[in-house]
């Protein structure tokens, strides 16, 4: 809990916008493509980590991941205003998916912590990517939802892969994917 309050103050303190804020070497290690734009203000610190941590969920003292897959929800309930046709859906959760690998890499090298549990924007896009197709009902909701969750913890091979062997933002965010898709596909046998 603490975490949380600490990241809600560190959200709204005042902090100048043009400050350089250098990332530490240890970062740099971690992602280098990644790390090199974070040269610049708190302000862009700021917002990477409130994007990434899903408006600060991911600081939450339990369960982090639990918390950003129902904003991953939120999410899919936006895209259904905007599109229910197919192809615009799965063209608007690759830029998601793209976005959120960005983001996750820049808050990899920010928090110097490969994959943190404070980082959950690959929750928000996996669960998106799980329901996608499906008619927002309760029943599809808290079934897929339980699915993602449970795969997303086992993380069946190739996400276990994702997981383990590849650095940076893709890392973080792919197992999220393809535990996505696998709840998307045994959803679609089950439901």
């Amino acid at each position: 809990m603490h975490d949380f309050i600490a990241v809600l103050r560190f959200l709204a303190s005042p902090s100048p916008t043009v400050r350089p804020d250098p990332v530490p070497a240890l970062a740099t290690s971690l992602d280098s493509a990644t790390a090199a734009p974070l040269q610049g203000c708190i302000v862009s610190r700021r917002i990477i980590l409130f994007v990434a941590s899903g408006a600060g969920l991911g600081y939450a003292p339990f369960a982090s991941g639990t918390f950003g897959s129902l904003l991953g929800i939120v999410l899919y309930l936006a895209l259904l205003q905007v599109t229910t046709s197919v192809l615009p859906t799965l063209v608007l959760l690759a830029i998601a998916t793209g976005a959120a690998i960005a983001i996750a890499g820049r808050a990899d090298a920010i928090l110097q912590q490969h994959d943190s549990g404070k980082i959950v924007i690959d929750e928000i896009v996996g669960m998106a990517i799980a329901l996608a197709g499906f008619a927002p009902t309760w029943l599809n909701v808290i079934a897929i939802f339980l699915i993602f969750r449970v795969l997303d913890v086992v993380k069946p091979w190739p996400a276990s892969h994702f997981d383990r062997a590849v650095p940076g933002g893709a890392g973080v965010v792919l197992d999220d994917v393809v535990s996505g898709v696998y709840a998307n596909l045994i959803a679609r046998v089950l439901l």
